[in-house]
């Protein structure tokens, strides 16, 4: 019998299993994330629980949850100020690698689409990607987003540079993300 997979968010008393995730996150897929797991066990539990926290000015995470471990995670930073409110960002999908090619991160990419959905001014959506993680720029294509840009160097891990793409949607007024 297959697992139930859940996407929800987690309470910032759960940061530990947040903070958890990312610290492998980081240690699996260290080219996905802009930060190392040296800077990440320097953030202090506050800042663990303000990222999990329901504010208009912080990130908005969501978390797949199979039998309550969580096994994916994916977060949407959505434009604050009034010149970049039309604007969504998505960051950190990252699924267990036991838990991949189960449709995990197609749940969590849409998961994220869904709240960018719920706010109707959103005009742009973006993220960035190391350009040889095929299968997660295959995801993102799939879903309308184009490469608009390349980072040359954009990431310096390990005594070696790496190129990023940059990827846009863009949603046109009185329309919606499919």
């Amino acid at each position: 019998m297959q697992n139930i997979i859940t996407i929800e968010p987690l309470s910032p008393d759960q940061f530990e299993m947040y903070r958890n995730l990312v610290f492998e996150s980081v240690t699996v897929e260290p080219l996905a994330f802009d930060v190392t797991l040296n800077e990440c066990m320097g953030f202090s539990n506050d800042f663990w629980k303000s990222q999990l926290s329901d504010s208009p000015r912080t990130n908005k995470m969501l978390f797949a949850k199979s039998s309550d471990a969580v096994v994916g995670m994916i977060g949407v930073r959505f434009g604050f100020f009034e010149k970049t409110r039309h604007t969504a960002t998505i960051v950190s999908l990252y699924v267990k690698p036991e838990e991949r090619d189960s449709g995990i991160g197609t749940q969590l990419f849409e998961a994220s689409l869904s709240l960018i959905r719920d706010k109707p001014y959103i005009r742009k959506v973006s993220l960035t990607v190391i350009s040889s993680q095929i299968a997660a720029m295959k995801l993102y294509k799939k879903y309308g987003f184009e490469i608009i840009g390349i980072q040359k160097n954009e990431l310096f891990y390990e005594e070696k540079y790496y190129t990023q793409f940059k990827m846009e949607l863009h949603i046109p007024e009185h329309s919606t993300i499919n």
